[in-house]
């Protein structure tokens, strides 16, 4: 379901090295070289389908650079992958409709929708005709435990109804693989808990 061999990534650290007494601002008429950081590197891996796999790691290790890659946020500087079959890079499309992503700091749902109504926006722009939607919601909302709260304002929900929610939206279209980027870290202890054995039903 997911392969990955010497994937690295880097960014530009915003910092400048001089060819001539290590000036930190860029003399005009001059050239110099922008520092990099790597975020990545030369990571290999595979995930079967039906497992679940967990990335441990101190902050700044690169599992979000990592998640960002396989869910084709990001560009990989050097290796490749491959989510579902699909090259992250030549098949982006064909990943994307192949995977479900949930963040811990979800804040694109529009407040004043309900909660009914951010799925059905959000499933709008997946392609999914109303009739589908409806029945899709109705089925996430049941098995998410959303049922007495589907219908009410985005706002009211707790940040443990919000979580649900994402869920739920990434379920929408039923995708095969589900990519998950700290998804409990605004959770308290009990939620927590609670959210980690839905994940397990699931």
């Amino acid at each position: 379901m997911i392969e990955t061999r010497q994937l690295s990534k880097d960014f530009p650290s915003g910092a400048w090295t001089w060819p001539a007494r290590g000036r930190a601002t860029k003399p005009s008429g001059h050239s110099g070289r922008r520092h990099r950081v790597r975020a990545l590197r030369g990571v290999s891996l595979q995930v079967a389908a039906g497992e679940i796999y967990a990335l441990l790691g101190s902050n700044g290790a690169g599992k979000t650079t990592l998640i960002k890659i396989l869910s084709t946020l990001l560009r990989p500087s050097a290796g490749w992958a491959r989510v579902a079959g699909y090259d992250v890079v030549k098949q982006e499309a064909r990943v994307r409709a192949s995977i479900g992503l949930l963040v811990g700091d979800e804040r694109s749902f529009y407040w004043r929708l309900s909660g009914r109504q951010n799925l059905e926006f959000f499933g709008a722009l997946q392609g999914l005709g109303p009739e589908r939607l409806r029945a899709r919601s109705d089925e996430l909302a049941e098995l998410l435990g959303l049922g007495d709260f589907l219908d009410r304002p985005f706002r009211n929900f707790s940040t443990g109804m919000r979580q649900r929610l994402a869920l739920a939206r990434s379920l929408l279209h039923d995708p095969p693989l589900l990519l998950m980027d700290e998804p409990s870290r605004s959770l308290d202890p009990t939620a927590t808990a609670a959210f980690h054995q839905l994940l397990r039903r699931l």
